[in-house]
């Protein structure tokens, strides 16, 4: 059996925690939002916030391996940094400057996305996009001491975006996955940024509608992933053809449908939710013939370009998925929930399908191709015969 390492209450002035990682060294790191008051650590990006009374400021804490020391506490900006008004706020998105998601890379940078009022003005060449009327996606990179953000990326339209997922390649570029809503009638092609791969082209470029479940009030959320280099720069942005909700309010729940990302051993990138059948998904080696309401999980190639499978299961907009992770072997995991009762299960280990039920399952990448080859008949009775086999590569 477990044993609890170590635990303890977080600062008084932290109001929440909306993000958790850890590196390889064993540390953690937590990020969310805070009062003002927070105890920061010596030296770091801010020790203060400029915000008063009870609104809150990102802040980000990494505590050491044993539990016994916090290395260090800072808030993660500032207000005013960027021009903002608010004044056009879609109702899902709650006015509040929030990380929603963390990752560290080997070196003990941290990358923090999220949504943003005026924080997080963008660095030096990084991109800026984003009307000053709407939270939009921050993206930001932390040094390994916390005394300074290497870079903040601002990505976004006309209308309301956050970043829900985010991982780290092996060069230090960040995945970020995310949910945006349309501005005004649905369109074929959101003003959410859209750049094509250093190859040329993109996996997806546009997002779909068909029927009627495409006329006015229809829902009007979708997703994207956007990478960015190590230094800052946009590589690609592309768009996903997600649906539904969000994520929980700052004060109060709407439905929680975000974006999820994961990156596997060949740093091809898997991207996990919610879509509904009016999105008309876009299917590549699919599980089912046919696109469905319901949870979707696709996997585009590291360079941005092609997607490589996609597929949707089960049946109904009651359900999606809210976790999902590499397991290092060709494989990914996915948790999430579901109200269908036809819901597709193999091995079952717990339960069964009562109409609403949490479920986790795991998906294997594509069957890896074998060739057998045999040498010419032997050229005398009992010499030996040889064979050989060759094992190709799964996916480019």
């Amino acid at each position: 059996g477990g044993h609890i390492v170590w635990a303890f209450p977080l600062a008084p002035a932290i109001r929440s925690v909306r993000a958790i990682a850890a590196d390889t060294g064993g540390n953690a790191y937590v990020a969310g939002t805070a009062l003002p008051g927070l105890a920061t650590t010596a030296g770091v990006v801010y020790s203060t916030t400029n915000r008063t009374g009870s609104a809150v400021t990102p802040y980000l804490l990494k505590v050491d391996a044993a539990g016994q020391q916090a290395l260090y506490q800072t808030y993660l900006s500032q207000s005013g940094q960027r021009a903002y008004s608010g004044n056009a706020q879609h109702p899902d998105f709650d006015g509040v400057t929030t990380p929603l998601a963390i990752a560290a890379d080997g070196s003990g940078n941290v990358y923090v996305t999220g949504q943003a009022m005026s924080d997080f003005a963008a660095t030096t060449g990084a991109p800026d996009y984003g009307d000053t009327q709407h939270l939009h996606t921050f993206i930001a990179k932390v040094n390994v001491g916390a005394t300074g953000l290497l870079y903040v990326a601002r990505m976004g339209g006309t209308s309301s975006d956050r970043g829900t997922s985010l991982v780290v390649t092996r060069d230090g570029s960040a995945l970020v996955g995310g949910k945006a809503v349309m501005a005004g009638t649905f369109s074929l092609f959101p003003d959410f940024p859209v750049v094509a791969a250093p190859g040329g082209g993109i996996f997806q470029s546009y997002v779909q509608c068909v029927g009627s479940g495409c006329s006015a009030g229809a829902d009007p959320n979708y997703g994207y992933l956007v990478k960015i280099t190590p230094d800052g720069r946009l590589a690609f942005s592309g768009l996903v053809s997600s649906a539904g909700g969000n994520l929980p309010r700052f004060s109060g729940v709407v439905e929680e449908k975000p974006v999820r990302v994961a990156l596997d051993a060949a740093e091809n990138i898997w991207i996990a939710g919610t879509t509904y059948v009016e999105r008309a998904f876009p299917l590549v080696s699919p599980f089912f013939p046919a696109a469905s309401s319901g949870a979707f999980l696709m996997e585009v190639a590291g360079s941005g370009m092609t997607t490589l499978f996609a597929t949707t299961f089960g049946s109904g907009s009651d359900q999606g998925v809210r976790g999902l992770a590499a397991d290092g072997f060709g494989g990914v995991c996915l948790a999430g929930y579901t109200g269908d009762t036809t819901f597709p299960t193999l091995a079952s280990l717990q339960g069964s399908l009562t109409g609403s039920n949490a479920f986790l399952a795991k998906v294997s990448d594509a069957a890896v191709p074998v060739t057998l080859g045999v040498a010419a008949n032997p050229a005398a009775s009992g010499a030996p015969l040889l064979l050989s086999v060759s094992v190709a590569a799964s996916r480019d």
